[in-house]
C-alpha cells in the first residue's frame, strides 16, 4: 500500500471513493434518490474536490496503483467553537468497503 498527497489528476478517483463509500454507509437513510444524488454532487463530486484541493490536504491510499481510500484534513471549520492556533480538523476518512478492516484508515491518520 502507498500513501501520498492527492494531485489534481486523482480527483475523479477520489470522488468515486467518496461517492461509493457514502452510498454504502448512508444511502439507505435517504428517502429519495435525488436527495442522495444532491448530497453527493454538492459534497463528494470531482467539482467539490477541485474546490478544496489546495485549501485542505488530501491523502490517498493506493493498492496496486488504484486509489482505495482518502483522508481530508485542514483548518477547522468556522462552526467549531474553540480552536487553538495549530489545530487541524479531520474532515473525511473514506475507505472502499472491500478494503475495510486492514488498518488503512489508521495508516492514513498516522501519515
Amino acid at each position: 500500500m502507498n500513501i501520498r498527497s492527492a494531485e489534481k489528476k486523482d480527483l475523479a478517483l477520489v470522488a468515486h471513493v467518496a461517492k461509493t463509500s457514502y452510498e454504502d454507509a448512508f444511502g439507505e437513510y435517504f428517502n429519495f434518490k435525488d436527495e442522495l444524488e444532491a448530497e453527493i454532487q454538492e459534497n463528494r463530486s470531482e467539482k467539490y474536490f477541485e474546490s478544496v484541493l489546495g485549501k485542505d490536504d488530501i491523502l490517498v491510499a493506493e493498492v496496486d496503483e488504484k486509489i482505495i481510500g482518502y483522508l481530508q484534513f485542514g483548518e477547522p471549520s468556522s462552526d467549531i467553537q474553540r480552536v487553538l492556533v495549530d489545530d487541524i480538523q479531520l474532515k473525511r476518512l473514506y475507505i472502499l468497503a472491500s478494503f475495510h478492516n486492514r488498518g488503512i484508515g489508521s495508516k492514513l491518520i498516522d501519515s
